[in-house]
């Protein structure tokens, strides 16, 4: 049985770069959605490989807490993330 998808987001919290890592992935392109604290999507991105560096400030995310989810196929893995000032 291959090992589950796992995932690092560093650093949390960040005050603008937001970066994923991934390891054990089995596909090469990854769907990323942020939604903010009351569950409304704020930002989306398919991505190929196993690293995104995510510029929150020049996306126009405000600080607060949210929550992101990384997509693979039939595996979704959610984490709260938080974007200080």
């Amino acid at each position: 049985m291959p090992a589950a998808m796992e995932i690092r987001i560093y650093p949390n919290p960040t005050r603008e770069n937001l970066n994923i890592r991934l390891s054990n992935s089995t596909s090469a392109k990854h769907n990323v959605v942020l939604f903010n604290s009351m569950g409304q999507q704020v930002y989306q991105n398919l991505f190929s490989g196993n690293f995104l560096s995510l510029d929150l400030s020049s996306k126009g995310i405000k600080p607060g807490i949210y929550f992101i989810e990384v997509r693979e196929k039939d595996k979704i893995i959610r984490r709260k993330v938080i974007h200080t000032e």
